[in-house]
């Protein structure tokens, strides 16, 4: 199985999809970069967008360099995917969503995953 986990940086998409490799699963990654990228938009595929709180992803961004207007059309694009399309998802800041939806991904790809929380994923105690 394939995955594609789609994204706005500085939301938990490295801890994702190293993840989802070291259980065996082939991943491909894509930024939402407020463009709306025909890969993400069009044909059939299983996705999995890493949620974090939108300040916390801001203040990353912040600490990179990174502009406002880049990040809201990011951010913008990865919510009307998430409503238009409703995709796995994983709430990195969440500690008890997170915990659901682990077990979503896990029945999806029919693997037992060890997430550890504690590796820097938006700075949380898990």
């Amino acid at each position: 199985m394939k995955v594609f986990v789609f994204s706005v940086p500085h939301t938990g998409t490295r801890f994702l999809t190293n993840l989802l490799r070291d259980a065996g699963v082939e991943v491909q990654q894509v930024h939402f970069n407020g463009r709306y990228q025909p890969i993400m938009w069009e044909g059939e595929r299983v996705v999995i967008v890493p949620r974090r709180d939108k300040q916390a992803t801001i203040d990353s961004w912040a600490r990179r360099g990174r502009t406002d207007p880049d990040f809201e059309e990011s951010w913008t694009e990865m919510e009307d995917f998430v409503e238009e399309f409703d995709p796995y998802q994983l709430h990195i800041d969440d500690p008890e969503q997170r915990i659901d939806d682990i077990r979503q991904i896990e029945e999806l790809i029919g693997e037992s995953l060890d997430p550890d929380w504690s590796d820097k994923v938006g700075h949380f105690p898990g």
